[in-house]
C-alpha cells in the first residue's frame, strides 16, 4: 500500500491527474461560452491517481533533488501505476452515459466547471428534463464558494444552451 512521503528540502512533490475528455461537451461549452476551444484540454473527467489506488486518497510521487536513480525509479513507478491503476476508471467512463453518472456523484473529485459540462451531457443524451433541471438547480444553489461573476456567466451559457433544446 503506498503511503504520502514527507516533503524535505532537496525534494519535489508531484502527481499524476488521469483525465477523459469528451470532444463534444468541451467544443459545445467552448460555444456556448464564446471561448477558443482547444482540441486537447480540459479533460471533461479527471481524477489524480492517488484517488484510483486501493487507498482512495491523495498521493504524490517524491523526486530527489540530483538524484538520477531516484528519478528514474520514480518514472517506473508512473508509468507501472498508471498502467495498473486507471484501467478500471477508463472502462468505467467509456461512454457519455457513464461520464454524466461519474460527474453526477456527489464523491467525484475535480468538480471543474462540473456545472457546464453535466448540462452539456444531459443536453447530448438528450435528457432535456434533467437539464432544465440541473440548471435551475445550480442557478439557484450556493453562492458562497463560487466567483462572484459565476451566475451570470453561468446564466448566459444555460440560456444558449436551452435554445438549442
Amino acid at each position: 500500500k503506498k503511503q504520502n512521503p514527507p516533503a524535505d528540502y532537496g525534494q519535489q512533490l508531484t502527481t499524476i491527474i488521469i483525465g477523459i475528455r469528451h470532444q463534444q461537451i468541451e467544443k459545445l461549452i467552448a460555444e456556448l461560452r464564446s471561448v477558443k476551444y482547444d482540441k486537447y484540454k480540459p479533460a471533461t473527467i479527471a481524477k489524480p491517481i492517488g484517488y484510483l489506488m486501493p487507498q482512495n486518497k491523495f498521493y504524490q510521487y517524491v523526486f530527489v533533488m540530483d538524484q538520477i536513480d531516484n528519478a528514474n525509479n520514480i518514472l517506473i513507478s508512473f508509468g507501472e501505476d498508471i498502467k495498473h491503476y486507471t484501467k478500471k476508471f477508463f472502462n468505467e467512463n467509456s461512454n457519455l452515459t457513464d461520464i454524466c453518472k461519474t460527474m453526477s456523484k456527489k464523491d467525484f473529485y475535480l468538480p471543474i466547471n462540473t456545472e457546464y459540462r453535466l448540462a452539456c451531457c444531459y443536453f447530448y443524451l438528450k435528457d432535456f428534463t434533467k437539464m432544465k433541471e440541473y440548471i435551475k438547480n445550480v442557478l439557484e444553489g450556493r453562492k458562497d464558494n463560487k466567483p462572484s461573476n459565476f451566475f451570470d456567466e453561468y446564466k448566459k451559457f444555460s440560456n444558449k444552451l436551452l435554445k438549442f433544446n
